[in-house]
């Protein structure tokens, strides 16, 4: 087996552990990458993560191409992504050479910017959303949603949150996005702070093609998982289609579900 292993360098406690997986690994005569800088290779078994759901999210575009599976290690704070705790990574790895495992698929975005002159940028990949918002404080910005090639509605708004199943309970869900089951498929559409009397999230089928175009004179900014930071001009669109891709997550605890994660995210208890 081979696993390669992620996780902040700046956290002590991530980097300790990190030393403890390389440990268990060796004596397993497992194959250990460290911090890999680029997307791994499909020798890869696994993409061990250790940190929190920022670092799942880091982990996943590293594993995106060659669609190997990612190990979430939470660390802190209880995270949707990272359901495997540090104390359990011995069991973890147990399990993962005895195949005692699930793998979940979860859906992704393809997300593109086109410049108001025609220039594109490369899409990059997201597993929980796009951000598009405004960038000068106190100011709102303007933005028409194009559904399949159709003029929507334009949103006078502080931005727009462009969602997969899996990004609904991120920031999604701070803008009073609906929550919705990973294992479904949807692209969700939630307008934030919006100044019009259309004020509802979307939820809209996989295959849409979206096109969100910036109008008026405000400058704006793009955010991917958010990471990777683009700064919009006015005329410029940002296409989110469903990623050509799945990510796969490990699942070690069957006895804990995504219905378990938010009860408890919301202190409603697990019984």
């Amino acid at each position: 087996m081979k696993i390669a292993v992620v996780y902040p360098p700046n956290r002590g406690e991530a980097s300790a552990l990190a030393d403890r997986v390389v440990e268990m690994a060796e004596k397993r005569d497992i194959e250990v990458i460290l911090q890999p800088n680029a997307s791994v290779a499909k020798d890869i078994d696994f993409v061990f993560s250790l940190g929190g759901d920022g670092t799942v999210l880091y982990a996943a575009k590293l594993a995106y191409d060659s669609c190997v599976p990612v190990v979430g290690v939470n660390l802190g704070h209880l995270g949707y992504l990272a359901e495997i705790e540090a104390v359990q990574v011995n069991s973890a790895i147990e399990a993962l050479i005895n195949g005692k495992f699930q793998i979940e698929e979860r859906m992704t975005l393809s997300v593109g910017v086109e410049r108001q002159n025609g220039d594109e940028l490369e899409p990059v990949m997201a597993l929980n959303d796009a951000v598009l918002e405004r960038v000068e404080p106190g100011r709102t910005i303007r933005i028409t949603a194009i559904l399949n090639g159709r003029q929507f509605v334009t949103y006078t708004a502080d931005g727009i949150v462009v969602a997969t199943p899996t990004g609904s309970t991120a920031y999604n869900l701070s803008v009073r996005g609906p929550i919705v089951s990973p294992r479904l498929e949807a692209v969700i559409l939630t307008p934030i702070s919006p100044h019009l009397v259309f004020d509802r999230p979307l939820v809209l089928e996989p295959e849409i093609d979206l096109r969100l175009e910036l109008q008026g004179v405000r400058p704006a900014s793009l955010l991917i998982d958010g990471d990777s930071e683009v700064r919009l001009e006015p005329g410029d669109s940002v296409f989110c289609r469903q990623g050509g891709k799945k990510t796969k997550l490990v699942r070690i605890n069957r006895a804990i579900d995504f219905h378990d994660t938010v009860k408890a995210k919301f202190g409603f208890g697990v019984s």
